[in-house]
């Protein structure tokens, strides 16, 4: 739907945080946050392990997917770079997580974050 803000100030607030939570719905991925702030995403979503190995996920269907997830729970953020449709968090361990956004018509997924929501 959009592109992610330009304002990479609000997405700093991830740095030093960890996911504390993955919940996965039919048509979405869910991430909780320790510091309490939430990310849907109903695009795509990219995890890069610490090994190079990738695996995509189509948050529309992830039925077909091996979905690892999991091994980010507890891993620091020490990073963040934004691009227009794509946000990368990058973890302590060398892993990363890219969630994608598109233009269009429909909603790529939603950020809440100290009080604030970032529609993507």
């Amino acid at each position: 739907m959009y592109t992610f803000p330009e304002d990479e100030g609000v997405f700093l607030k991830f740095v030093g945080d960890s996911i504390s939570q993955v919940s996965l719905g039919p048509y979405q991925v869910h991430l909780s946050f320790e510091n309490k702030a939430n990310l849907n995403a109903e695009h795509k979503m990219e995890q890069t392990e610490p090994n190079g190995t990738i695996w995509g996920y189509n948050c529309q269907n992830l039925a077909d997917t091996a979905v690892i997830l999991h091994r980010l729970l507890g891993k620091r953020i020490t990073a963040i770079k934004r691009e227009d449709l794509r946000l990368t968090f990058a973890f302590d361990d060398g892993a990363s997580l890219s969630v994608l956004s598109e233009l269009g018509p429909y909603e790529s997924g939603n950020i809440g974050i100290s009080g604030e929501l970032i529609i993507f």
